[in-house]
């Protein structure tokens, strides 16, 4: 049987949410029917080590997105996937109006996107947070599907920005259980006098 050829796309992977959600992903494919590869403008960062030796990496050596386009578009073309993933927010809002163009060399090519963020509030801190919103409005619902983590972060693409629901699906992010389960069982220097404890509330975000 053949297998699914699979590209995911991203900027580098340093330490970050997104980042460690990708190669979550990347590592947990099965392999039997998938083929894999990964894109990125920089093969570079902290967990470009923690991928798995069968990965097939691009680096693009470009450090921007915009200026990376046309390598990317040459990149693709050579590769011919049947799945293109991106897998950062901000850098599928800025692949999303050149679908078109690749869906014109690449006819055969379905694209899906994880969003990263809640797009109405991570906006806000963009240099021109109006374009990115019509950026969102315009373009988003080029892509095949957006793989949204939570259902506020779903409803807030289809509310404010017009993205079809059809297009939309709800997947919480994975955890690698047997990572978890292993650090778990290494020993730990650290100490201290007292007890730390963080909390994180999302608030109303969680609500809906």
């Amino acid at each position: 049987m053949k297998k699914i050829r699979i590209l995911f796309i991203m900027p580098e992977l340093n330490m970050g949410g997104s980042e460690r959600i990708i190669v979550n992903i990347i590592n947990g494919l099965d392999r039997k029917e998938y083929s894999i590869g990964l894109i990125l403008f920089r093969a570079e960062g902290a967990l470009v080590d923690e991928l798995l030796s069968d990965i097939d990496i691009y680096n693009l050596n470009i450090h921007s997105v915009k200026k990376g386009l046309f390598a990317l578009m040459q990149k693709l073309y050579q590769l011919k996937p049947d799945i293109v993933f991106g897998g950062m927010g901000s850098l599928n809002v800025s692949l999303a109006p050149f679908i078109p163009i690749f869906r014109y060399i690449l006819p055969s090519t379905a694209w899906f996107a994880r969003q990263s963020s809640i797009a109405t509030i991570n906006n806000q801190f963009e240099k021109s947070p109006k374009f990115f919103d019509w950026l969102y409005r315009r373009f988003y619902k080029n892509y095949n599907q957006i793989i949204s983590q939570s259902n506020y972060m779903q409803n807030d693409l289809i509310d404010n920005y017009s993205l079809p629901r059809e297009k939309s699906v709800v997947i919480n992010n994975p955890i690698d259980i047997e990572k978890i389960t292993t650090l778990s069982q290494e020993p730990c220097n650290y100490s201290c006098d007292r007890v730390n404890i963080i909390s994180v509330s999302m608030g109303p975000l969680v609500a809906r």
